[in-house]
């Protein structure tokens, strides 16, 4: 209560002498060419760090927003102020160049969401930092701090803290840090609004007017405006009892490098440094005006009255003084913890952004209203999006699931996964999503996500190549197991099938006339041969011989190719040029021409684009061959089988090198094939052609020549309507690459 009394005896005194206390506002400008600091001493004080450097080189110009917030900041008659004084010693001791906006320009609320979006505006001069903020902004470290007071009329009513204004109605401007502290710690009050072009001028009038029953300001910015505008009718009620006032310098979020500049400059200030800013800002000059009549009858009754107030300020500026060096103490080492903190708080973000910006997973960052704040260089070199084009999250579901209904599914398992992450704890699992990128190609991505504060960073994990190898795995250990079926099963057929053979043979060379024992066995029973020759020939009885023979030989040939899928060939590999083997095998495919499939291979145009001399490979010749000749062969077939008006069949011959692998390619003009029958191609007994034209083991055996005896890959890739592409890799290196252990 005592200390209560004397603050209140103090701000009357002070409100006394308003009319003739006079801020230095021709003071404000004319020393702006002054060096009201020691420039040389502060530089010599300052380490900056390589980041810091590099970011001084290359930004020449930071826009700061500058409002008319005395004597902090102000611009009528010109810009000037406390704040825009230490700006001046930012500007000659680092040689930044500060581009002024003021209010006439941008609105606070404004001015926040352009930092905010990092555009148009780079910095505010006074700030206070609070949590909200800093999840955009960057602060330097506080260079200033003052009470917050309440201001009222001077015939209202007795106001002793924020307990008294209870159900009355306080002025405050529009995003100022103390509409939320209000709404906070004082629910009872309540807050007009104030969002004009002169806020707090205009709160401080709505009070002189009446309208409300206070409103609450830094005590210097008050004292400025009561004195300059002659609101003359206006007290300092009583403190406001919220934390003091700490003014630091914002800055953009993405230049922790600007705020650690700041910092460390206004740490290098010297204690003259400051109060000569001080001197300027904050030294009262009075105007004496007093007749000496006045004094002469006011002197003897004044005397006594100076006599008490002397002592009481004697006493009372003891036990100020005190106050202020355990607080001046205290502020010291609070200031060097905060600029520690705030360093290790900037180093600490600065190692995360490195991060983040060098991970090798696309990612983005979210906040809770559907906006996309941040991607790293990964996502838009993965996907080729940018920030605009995500910014809002609705537009980017729309690029990345174009498909309507895949795109509600989406919606609908990302909103399931984050509410069983709110239930369990833990990341968001969303699962596998087909995601389109911007050139219109699909990739499957493993989405994630993990809530940072009100805030969500989401990880992208590209598992297309993972899938098209487990494809690729399942197809290889289904054709393993069926090799080993295919294997059994040639052996079980070839007993019989050679009896059929070998009895068919016999039955045509015991009935033929040209044999002498025939004839004469025949003599003996009375039977004329050639008559039963002709017989057998007029009942088609030969030709069905015939059929069976020819039937029996193709089953002999389907019983070779599954041994052959079944088992590695024991063939010794020598280094051949595939140049030559892909000539080969041309050749021998301009042979087989057979009238009942219907198709010529040599009706067809063979284009080679050869490499020149490509490296010769360690291959066994003759399987290399067949491979060839398989997939030349199924080419011919599908031509012919399926015809293109107005367009020739055509074979393409291309041979390559990479790295490690020769590359073989024959790609032809034909039908193609869907995505189903590709997967299914290589299968064992699976065939597209018509009955008659195969049984499915040509490709099989390829893949197993290429993948099992000589360690390559084989790959097929079509378009329906457009053609098809066979892709042969194999190894230039026997000794690294083979994988079934034999001797060269």
């Amino acid at each position: 209560m005592q200390l209560r009394s004397v603050w209140i005896l103090l701000c009357f005194v002070a409100l006394c002498g308003a009319a003739s206390l006079r801020f230095p506002a021709e003071k404000a400008f004319a020393h702006e060419n002054e060096a009201i600091a020691d420039i040389a001493a502060i530089k010599s004080k300052i380490r900056l760090s390589d980041a810091e450097r590099q970011w001084i080189n290359k930004h020449e110009v930071v826009r700061v927003r500058v409002g008319q917030w005395p004597p902090f900041m102000m611009t009528a008659g010109g810009v000037a102020g406390i704040s825009i004084d230490y700006l001046d010693i930012v500007s000659r001791v680092h040689g930044i160049r500060f581009a002024r906006l003021t209010e006439k320009d941008l609105s606070w609320p404004q001015t926040l969401q352009y930092i905010r979006e990092r555009r148009v505006v780079d910095m505010v001069p006074a700030i206070q930092p609070t949590p909200e903020r800093r999840s955009f902004m960057a602060f330097s470290g506080v260079y200033r701090s003052a009470p917050w007071v309440i201001v009222t009329r001077e015939d209202a009513e007795f106001v002793g803290g924020m307990e008294d204004l209870a159900g009355r109605t306080v002025s405050v401007q529009k995003g100022f840090v103390l509409q939320k502290t209000l709404e906070r710690e004082c629910p009872k009050v309540a807050i007009n609004i104030i969002d004009t072009a002169e806020p707090t001028l205009d709160a401080l009038k709505a009070v002189a007017s009446g309208q409300v029953a206070a409103t609450i300001n830094a005590l210097p910015v008050v004292a400025y405006f009561i004195r300059e505008y002659g609101l003359s009718n206006l007290k300092i009620a009583a403190p406001a009892g919220f934390k003091d006032l700490e003014l630091a310098m914002g800055v953009r979020g993405d230049w922790p490098e600007l705020a650690s500049i700041l910092t460390k400059t206004f740490a290098a200030m010297s204690e003259r440094d400051v109060a000569a800013i001080n001197n300027i800002w904050l030294s009262p000059q009075y105007e004496y005006g007093v007749s000496p009549r006045t004094v002469l009858m006011w002197g003897v009754g004044a005397a006594a009255g100076v006599a008490v107030l002397i002592l009481l300020f004697t006493l009372v500026g003891a036990a100020l003084k005190r106050q202020v060096a355990e607080r001046t103490r205290a502020l010291e080492r609070e200031l060097r913890e905060r600029i520690r903190a705030e360093e290790a708080l900037q180093e600490s973000e600065a190692r995360f952004r490195f991060l983040v910006e060098n991970s090798p997973l696309p990612m983005l960052l979210t906040d809770g209203e559907g906006v996309c704040d941040y991607m790293n260089k990964r996502f838009v070199e993965e996907f080729g999006y940018t920030l605009d084009d995500c910014r809002d999250l609705e537009t980017g579901y729309r690029l990345a699931f174009p498909d309507p209904d895949y795109r509600a599914e989406v919606v609908k398992r990302w909103d399931e996964a984050t509410q069983r992450a709110k239930e369990e704890g833990g990341p968001i699992r969303g699962g596998e999503f087909f995601f389109t990128r911007r050139d219109g190609s699909v990739r499957i991505v493993d989405i994630m996500g993990m809530p940072v504060g009100d805030k969500a960073v989401t990880v992208f994990i590209d598992q297309t190549n993972r899938k098209k190898a487990e494809e690729l795995m399942v197809q290889t250990e289904k054709m393993l197991s069926v090799g080993g079926l295919a294997a059994g099963m040639a052996h079980e057929i070839n007993n019989p099938l050679g009896i059929i053979l070998a009895s068919v043979q016999n039955l045509k060379r015991r009935v033929s006339p040209e044999f002498r024992k025939n004839a004469l066995e025949a003599e003996r029973c009375g039977v004329d041969l050639v008559a039963v020759n002709d017989y057998l020939e007029r009942r088609g009885a030969l030709r069905f011989m015939e059929a069976i023979r020819e039937a029996g030989e193709r089953a002999s040939r389907i019983v070779r190719n599954m041994l052959d899928f079944s088992r590695k060939g024991d063939s010794r590999r020598e280094r051949r040029n595939v140049n030559a083997v892909l000539d080969k095998a041309v050749e021998l495919a301009a042979t087989d021409y057979d009238l009942k499939k219907k198709y010529d291979f040599k009706q067809l145009d063979v284009v080679r684009e050869y490499a020149p001399e490509p490296s010769s490979v360690p291959v066994v010749e003759t399987e290399i061959e067949q491979v060839f000749f398989n997939i030349l062969k199924n080419a011919a077939q599908a031509l012919a089988e399926t015809p293109h008006e107005g367009r020739r069949g055509r074979i393409v011959l291309r041979t390559r090198e990479e790295k490690n692998h020769v590359v073989v390619e024959i790609e032809d003009n034909g039908p193609g094939m869907g995505e189903q029958e590709r997967k299914r191609v290589f299968e064992p007994f699976f065939t597209t052609k018509s009955p008659g034209g195969g049984v499915g083991l040509g490709l099989s055996v390829s893949y197993f020549i290429i993948a099992q005896n000589h360690a390559g890959e084989i790959e097929i890739r079509s378009t329906p309507g457009e053609g098809t592409a066979f892709v042969v890799r194999l190894p230039k290196d026997d000794s690294e690459n083979a994988r079934d252990g034999r001797p060269d």
